[in-house]
């Protein structure tokens, strides 16, 4: 009978040693699962963060592109004007009969040293507006000024011409 029973207690201890290996294992599993777990949301929510980051550094260089690309069709239209504003104001002529080129006020015929100061006047004032508009395709914040310069330079040479067209009228 000892030896049923030292059999059984062995059989006993060895279930019990099964068991509390089992245990062990078990909570060994749960353990690296656990952590295995862990690491995965670690890993996924880096790769969600470096996605968004990826895609948002996207939406920026696209927009940038935008931009730089809005602002080369804004420079492009703007050299253009620039150019023809340039051609414009060289082909302005400053326009008089030379046989009778008279004072729009007091309609007495200008000497000759007025009417060459008169050119003169012109020609300075056609060479600056030359010079503003070369000088605006060089700087951008130039062009209002550009505008305002041709504004009132045209102002200028279009009631000279008008005074000049209205007295021939008269005399005519």
């Amino acid at each position: 009978m000892f030896d049923i029973q030292a059999r059984a207690k062995e059989n006993i201890e060895k279930a019990d040693k099964l068991a509390k290996a089992k245990n062990e294992l078990n909570e060994l599993k749960i353990t690296l699962e656990k952590e295995n777990k862990q690491q995965y949301v670690a890993e996924k929510i880096k790769l969600i963060n470096d996605k968004a980051l990826n895609e948002s550094m996207l939406r920026n260089k696209r927009q940038e592109l935008d931009e730089r690309q809005l602002k080369i069709e804004q420079d492009s239209k703007r050299k253009n004007e620039l150019y023809k504003k340039w051609d414009e104001i060289s082909n302005t002529k400053l326009e008089f009969d030379p046989d009778s080129f008279v004072c729009p006020t007091c309609k007495r015929e200008y000497e000759t040293e007025k009417i060459e100061e008169i050119k003169k006047q012109f020609e300075n004032i056609k060479a600056q507006e030359v010079e503003l508009v070369s000088e605006a395709r060089k700087k951008e914040n130039d062009i209002q000024v550009v505008s305002g310069a041709t504004i009132s330079s045209k102002s200028i040479v279009n009631a000279v011409n008008a005074a000049v067209n209205l007295f021939n009228k008269m005399e005519g």
